[in-house]
C-alpha cells in the first residue's frame, strides 16, 4: 500500500474518532441539562450507558486501535484484516450509541456490545500472530500486547453485567464488582498500556528515540490484576489481602514514576521539536495521570477509600479525571502529533478552550465530591457544570471545524 494511501486511511479514521468524541461531549451536555432542569426526551441512565459505552467503543478504543495498526506497518506489516475489524469496531460503536441511548440494555444492545468484545478478541488473535515478524526496534509491542490481553480481560465484566441485565437477576455487590472489574481493566489496562505504547512510538516514529522501559513494564504489568482490590475495598477484604494489594499499589506507583522519570531523560532531545500543542496537551494529560496515580496510592488508607466510594460525585470525577483529563487529552495529542489531525491555529484555539473546559470541569467535579463528604450542596453547581460541559462541546466543535478549513499548518 502507498504511503499516501496510509496516510490518508488514519487521517480520515482520525477524523471520525474526533467526530465520535464531540458526540460523547454532546450526550454529557444532554445529561447535565436533565440534572439541572426539565428534559424530558431520553431516559437518563439510558444516556449514561450510551455515553460511556460509546466513549470507550466509539474514541479510545478506535484510537488505540488507529496507532496499534500504524505501529505494524511500521514494522513492515500491512494487515487488511485489521483494518476491517477498525471499520466494523467503528460501525459497532455506532450502533451501540443509539441502542443504548433508546433502549439501554435491551437485546440489540446485548448483541452489539458482545459483537465489539468478539472483535477484540480477533484484534488480539491477530496482533499476536505477528509477534515473529515483527522489528524489534519499533518499541510498543510487548505494550500493545498487554493492553490487548487487558482488554479481553475486561470483558468478564461485561458478560457478567449483561448477564444480569438480560435475565434480571440484580445483586448489589456483584453488579458494584462487576463494574469496577471492567472498569479497572479498561482504565488501569487497556488504557494505560495502550497509552504508553502509542507514546513510546510516537517518540519513535518522530524522533527515533527510545528510552529504558522494561522495569516500569514488569511493575506495572504484575500490579494490574492485585490492583484491582484497590476497587472492592469496601468488600472488608482479609487484613493478608489488604497488605497485598497495598505492596502492588506501590510497585505500580514505582513503575509509573521509573517510566515518567525515563520521559523526562528525553526532554532535552524532543521537547524542543515538539509543536507547542502537542507539548501543552503532553503537560496536561501527564499532570492528570500524575494525579490519578496519586490519588490511588492514598486511596489504601481505609478512611479514604470508604469516603471516595462512598459519594458518587467523588466517583464520577475520579472517572472523569482518567478517562477525559488523562487519557482523551493523551490520545487527541498524538493524534495531533502524528499529523493524522489538521494542527492550525483554529485547531489550537479550540485545544485551549477544551483543556480550559476540562480543567474546569475537575475543578467543579471535586469541589462537588469534596462538598459531598458534610452533603453540603453547592449553589449552582448544576448550572457550572452544565455551563462548562458546553464549553468542553464547544471547544470540540472548533476542532473539528478546524479540520476542514485549508489554513498553513502549524509547527
Amino acid at each position: 500500500m502507498k504511503p499516501e494511501i496510509i496516510s490518508t486511511f488514519y487521517q480520515k479514521y482520525s477524523k471520525i474518532a474526533l467526530i465520535n468524541l464531540t458526540l460523547v461531549a454532546l450526550i454529557g451536555v444532554i445529561m447535565r441539562y436533565k440534572i439541572g432542569f426539565d428534559f424530558p426526551f431520553f431516559d437518563q441512565k439510558h444516556l449514561q450507558h450510551a455515553h460511556s459505552h460509546f466513549a470507550f467503543g466509539g474514541w479510545v478504543t478506535l484510537g488505540l486501535y488507529l496507532f496499534i495498526s500504524h505501529y505494524l506497518e511500521e514494522s513492515g506489516i500491512h494487515s487488511k484484516a485489521l483494518k476491517k475489524l477498525i471499520h466494523i469496531q467503528l460501525l459497532l460503536s455506532c450502533g451501540m450509541l443509539i441502542s443504548f441511548a433508546t433502549g439501554g440494555y435491551s437485546l440489540l444492545s446485548i448483541v452489539l456490545s458482545t459483537a465489539s468484545v468478539l472483535v477484540s478478541y480477533a484484534y488480539l488473535y491477530l496482533f499476536t500472530g505477528y509477534r515473529k515478524i515483527i522489528h524489534p526496534e519499533v518499541p510498543g509491542y510487548k505494550w500493545y500486547l498487554m493492553a490487548l490481553i487487558f482488554q479481553a480481560i475486561s470483558s468478564v465484566g461485561t458478560f457478567v453485567l449483561a448477564y444480569m441485565m438480560a435475565t434480571h437477576s440484580f445483586h448489589q455487590h456483584t453488579y458494584l464488582a462487576s463494574v469496577y472489574f471492567f472498569l479497572h481493566f479498561q482504565y488501569n489496562g487497556w488504557f494505560l498500556f495502550g497509552i504508553i505504547g502509542s507514546t513510546l512510538y510516537f517518540f519513535y516514529s518522530q524522533f527515533k528515540v527510545t528510552v529504558s522501559d522494561n522495569l516500569a513494564y514488569i511493575l506495572l504489568s504484575i500490579s494490574v490484576f492485585p490492583a484491582f482490590g484497590l476497587s472492592i475495598l469496601w468488600m472488608d477484604l482479609p487484613a493478608y489481602l489488604y497488605l497485598i494489594v497495598i505492596a502492588f499499589v506501590i510497585l505500580q506507583s514505582i513503575g509509573i514514576i521509573l517510566l515518567l522519570l525515563s520521559f523526562w531523560n528525553l526532554k532535552p532531545i524532543i521537547l524542543p521539536k515538539l509543536p507547542p500543542i502537542v507539548k501543552w496537551g503532553s503537560i496536561f494529560g501527564g499532570s492528570a495521570y500524575g494525579i490519578k496515580f496519586a490519588m490511588q496510592l492514598a486511596s489504601v488508607i481505609p478512611a479514604l477509600s470508604h469516603l471516595a466510594f462512598g459519594f458518587r460525585p467523588v466517583v464520577i470525577a475520579y472517572l472523569h479525571l482518567v478517562l477525559l483529563a488523562a487519557t482523551s487529552v493523551i490520545l487527541l495529542t498524538l493524534l495531533l502529533g502524528q499529523n493524522w489531525l489538521k494542527n492550525n491555529q483554529w485547531t489550537i484555539s479550540g485545544f485551549a478552550v477544551l483543556l480550559l473546559g476540562i480543567f474546569l470541569n475537575e475543578a467543579g467535579l471535586g469541589a462537588q465530591g469534596i462538598a459531598s463528604f458534610d452533603y453540603i450542596v453547592i449553589p449552582g453547581i448544576n448550572l457550572y457544570l452544565f455551563a462548562v460541559s458546553c464549553l468542553i462541546l464547544l471547544s470540540l466543535i472548533i476542532i473539528n471545524l478546524a479540520q476542514y478549513i485549508k489554513t498553513q499548518s502549524k509547527s
